[in-house]
């Protein structure tokens, strides 16, 4: 009988017991400066195309290995007294698009948790975003 009622107890122990809950998210950062976001960042898209993107100082490097399309660059730096949160950038070089029209780049950081960083690309009306997570070299 003893054993009926702790077989008892402790089926209704498993079964009213929870999951613990969900670890809250990270807490979200300001990104006032480069210096804030400096680090290698990947991410991929649903074409398995890899985006590899490095902020270091005043430069902004982004390669696309795009698969059996190969390789693309593009590179700029930040324009002197850029501030946040649109970070104007001078392009240097863009192997990945074809007929770009000179100008200005702009950049913002809509997300930052200091693991992960949302980065939005504003190029004219042109506005990619991608989500990337720090790179571990």
């Amino acid at each position: 009988m003893i054993s009926r009622v702790r077989t008892l107890v402790v089926c209704l122990l498993l079964a009213c017991s929870h999951p613990p809950p969900p670890k809250p998210p990270p807490a979200e950062r300001p990104v006032a400066s480069f210096a804030d976001v400096a680090a290698t960042w990947t991410t991929s898209d649903d074409l398995d195309w890899g985006y590899f993107l490095t902020i270091q100082g005043d430069d902004f490097s982004l390669v696309v290995d795009r698969g059996k399309l190969g390789r693309c660059t593009q590179h700029a730096t930040l324009v002197r007294g850029s501030t946040p949160p649109k970070f104007e950038l001078e392009v240097q070089l863009d192997e990945c698009h074809r007929d770009r029209a000179a100008g200005p780049l702009f950049v913002t950081f809509p997300s930052f948790t200091g693991d992960t960083l949302a980065v939005e690309v504003i190029d004219g009306d042109q506005h990619e975003r991608h989500t990337y997570g720090r790179s571990v070299q």
